[in-house]
């Protein structure tokens, strides 16, 4: 197994997780989202706009907002990283 290939998605969840940090110190949405991404294994662009469907209700499922300042700032981190794994 190549092990290149990870290099990317582990780079992409721990500059996440720095920048979410700075805005939810409790980490509460960032728990949510870090775990949906982990639980997805092939992030790619042509599917983004599931991911951050998914992202959306899983913020739900755990009664967070998905409209709040924190939670559009990780999705559209999220959107970022992935936009630019083209």
């Amino acid at each position: 197994m190549n092990w290149t290939i990870w290099i990317y998605p582990i780079v992409a969840f721990v500059v996440l997780l720095v920048g979410a940090y700075k805005l939810d110190p409790t980490g509460k949405y960032r728990r949510v989202v870090v775990n949906l991404l982990i639980q997805i294994k092939e992030l790619t662009p042509d599917h983004i706009d599931d991911i951050i469907d998914q992202i959306i209700e899983a913020l739900k499922a755990e009664r967070l907002n998905p409209e709040s300042k924190i939670a559009k700032r990780i999705i559209a981190e999220v959107k970022k990283d992935i936009r630019n794994k083209r």
